[in-house]
């Protein structure tokens, strides 16, 4: 209204006259302190009225959700005019509500100032101070919270509202976007979440995650204890401290404890007259195998031990405690060992009783083979921070051996005759002799001079003599011995063809005989031929009676009678297996 009757006024003075347009500036400010004063003044005055009206108080109207909810004097609020605020007294009841929408329950603040019912859809309040009313619409999901294990200092900072008492239940809105972050107890480390539906964002296996809740659910916070590692020293009371992570530490048992698979160095400071021995420990891994300055990954509890041991070297015959014996014709070596502890290199000399020898090793067992006798013993031996201990002995003893030899009496023998004798000429104290003769299934024979019948066919055979001496050394030897083909043929002076199974035919024995050659003839006193074959086989009579007779009977060729008691000449010709040819004559008596 001023802004339309202003540009009117200095007209208006002028036609009327009597005051300045400055007069009535100054009558339309009063006019409007006069108004605004007003509102006040009404309040006031009907607090002064009526001793039950209090205030005046601001009200905040917040709808969370889709939704709509009536305040008094037809003020209406929703998800789209959110948040609303006006003034109020207190003594008179504030009524709020619901007109549309999924609704859920009110939440008023400050927190406890109201008795109220959350879930009734009108809410009816006095107020007693400023205050916020809030109306949740739609649906809801109930998220319960553990950790595992329980009863540590371990909390979760839920959307802002530290929780350290589990399990602890809040219920969000359909799809609400949850973040939590876990502070844990210092003792423990962090594992995982776990979920029974709900998606954790990024994964699982990240401290600081969030959610949407989408279903009702338990998520749990695994936690387990860090490790924890006691570190001593074995032998104990010496000077030695451990360098840990840099720190060192002198006093032991000492106990640490490490985040899950921290990197753990650790490097041993040791006396001049102890070594590292080894690292032990139940369960890490130490990344560097037997080295003195290791590490490790600290997954487990465990109990990490320093051994340590003398400067000192060792020589044993292998197997420890026993001497080495060796006969002189032995190929093998004798093996000695020096075992020793320290850091290396190593470096030590050693004699056999008439020799020196001085080596070195980075290794902690050095190997010695030998064919040298002597007693072996450690003159000196170094570390790498300078002398320690020797002990030990090794013994080799080398004993003659024999030597094996023979000599076959005859060594080229014929078919008619295969025996052989075996003379020993062996050279030392020879206790046993082994005869092996060369023939498939033979028997051994154990003397010093056997003798030795082969069967009568051609060959070579290799005998063998094994022979040992009182010292337990043995030696060996072979020779070959021949057996060459020869003929012979045997022909009997008489036979009595009587009929009495005796001697009945004439029969003749043989080898070496070309029988294609062969051919006999008998004849009388009268150079009458009484009797012919070529056929070798005619004469040759079976050596089992029951195949039968076999051979010339007696009777006349021609005739077939019996030839009378008497002398008669036989005559034979035939060529031996070389080709050589035979003709011999001789006498045959019949008697009957």
């Amino acid at each position: 209204m001023i802004n339309i009757i202003d540009p009117e006024m200095p007209g208006q003075i002028n036609k009327w006259g009597g005051g300045t347009y400055a007069d009535w500036q100054s009558n339309v400010l009063d006019l409007r302190n006069f108004i605004l004063a007003r509102c006040d003044s009404i309040n006031s005055g009907f607090v002064d009225c009526d001793s039950a009206i209090t205030g005046i108080y601001n009200v905040t109207v917040e709808v969370v959700g889709i939704g709509e909810v009536e305040m008094s004097n037809n003020n209406f609020i929703n998800n789209l005019n959110t948040p609303f605020s006006d003034e109020r007294f207190g003594g008179i009841n504030l009524p709020f509500e619901v007109k549309s929408g999924d609704f859920l329950y009110w939440e008023v603040l400050p927190v406890g100032a109201y008795v109220y019912d959350p879930l009734q859809d009108t809410l009816i309040i006095d107020l007693k101070g400023d205050v916020t009313v809030k109306a949740y619409f739609g649906k809801t999901k109930d998220i319960v919270y553990n950790v595992v294990p329980n009863g540590t200092s371990t909390s979760i900072n839920i959307d802002g509202l530290n929780v350290g008492l589990f399990p602890h239940t809040e219920t969000y809105l359909l799809d609400d976007t949850i973040n939590l972050s876990p502070t844990i107890d210092p003792l423990y480390r962090f594992v995982n979440w776990s979920t029974d539906s709900v998606s954790l964002l990024p994964t699982s296996l990240n401290e600081d995650v969030y959610f949407y809740a989408t279903n009702n659910d338990t998520i749990n916070l695994h936690i387990s204890l860090k490790p924890s590692v006691v570190y001593t020293v074995n032998p104990t009371g010496t000077t030695t401290s451990i360098d840990i992570n840099g720190v060192n530490v002198s006093v032991f048992p000492a106990s640490f404890v490490y985040d899950y698979n921290e990197l753990i160095s650790v490097s041993p400071n040791i006396p001049n007259n102890l070594a590292f021995g080894s690292w032990a420990s139940d369960s890490n891994f130490f990344i560097d195998g037997g080295s003195a300055n290791n590490s490790f990954y600290c997954k487990y509890n465990d109990t990490i031990v320093l051994n340590l041991t003398d400067i000192s070297a060792k020589i044993y015959n292998v197997p420890e405690g026993g001497i080495d014996t060796l006969c002189s014709n032995e190929n093998d070596s004798a093996t000695l060992e020096i075992f020793m502890t320290g850091n290396p290199p190593f470096v030590f000399t050693y004699t056999n009783g008439s020799e020196l020898f001085t080596d070195s090793t980075n290794e902690k067992t050095y190997v010695i083979t030998t064919k040298a006798a002597g007693k072996y013993s450690l003159v000196s031996f170094n570390d790498a921070n300078g002398p320690g201990l020797t002990t030990g002995e090794a013994q080799v003893v080398v004993l003659d051996a024999p030597q094996a030899d023979f000599q076959s009496y005859p060594d080229s023998m014929s078919v008619l005759y295969t025996t052989t004798k075996l003379k020993d000429r062996s050279i030392g104290n020879i206790v046993s002799w082994e005869w092996d003769f060369g023939e498939a299934n033979n028997p051994i024979q154990y003397i010093p001079n056997p003798t030795y019948t082969y069967k009568d066919s051609v060959g070579s055979y290799e005998i063998t003599l094994i022979v040992s001496n009182m010292e337990g050394c043995w030696d060996t030897t072979s020779n070959f011995v021949s057996i060459y083909d020869d003929y012979w043929i045997y022909i009997p002076n008489s036979f009595t063809p009587d009929l009495d199974g005796k001697n009945d035919e004439f029969c003749i024995s043989y080898h070496g005989i070309r029988e294609s050659t062969f051919i006999f003839n008998v004849y009388n006193r009268f150079s009458e031929l009484v009797y012919f074959t070529d056929n070798i086989d005619d004469l040759e009579c079976p050596k089992d009676i029951l195949i039968g007779s076999g051979g010339w009977n007696g009777q006349h060729i021609s005739t077939g009678n019996d030839l009378p008691t008497g002398s008669y000449i036989y005559e034979i010709y035939y060529q031996d297996f070389e080709g050589w040819k035979h003709h011999d004559r001789g006498h045959i008596f019949i008697v009957r």
